[in-house]
């Protein structure tokens, strides 16, 4: 790539920020989520939890699959179990489980 010897190239310690919008720029878009296979991915998501510039530790995720990959789905879930029984969590098109 040719910014890597760009005077202002941070490499891996560019901020969360940066290499979010560095991934979605070079990793190709598929046309639905990488995990389910369903919905249209909408964001990058880091496998190894260590945000490097390795676009083989990127996935294409939609919103919920995202979201159960992090674990925020259980936990906002066990954190406010009401909002499940009211039915305000919808279900997406993905279905993962």
């Amino acid at each position: 790539m040719k910014y890597i010897n760009h005077k202002s190239w941070k490499g891996d310690n560019a901020s969360y920020k940066t290499i979010h919008q560095w991934v979605r720029k070079w990793l190709d878009k598929p046309d639905t989520c990488q995990k389910c296979n369903i919905a249209e991915p909408k964001e990058v998501a880091n496998i190894s939890g260590k945000y490097k510039r390795d676009l083989s530790d990127w996935l294409w995720l939609c919103v919920k699959c995202h979201r159960e990959m992090d674990g925020i789905t259980a936990l906002f879930i066990k954190n406010r179990p009401h909002f499940k029984m009211k039915g305000w969590l919808k279900e997406s098109k993905c279905q993962t489980r």
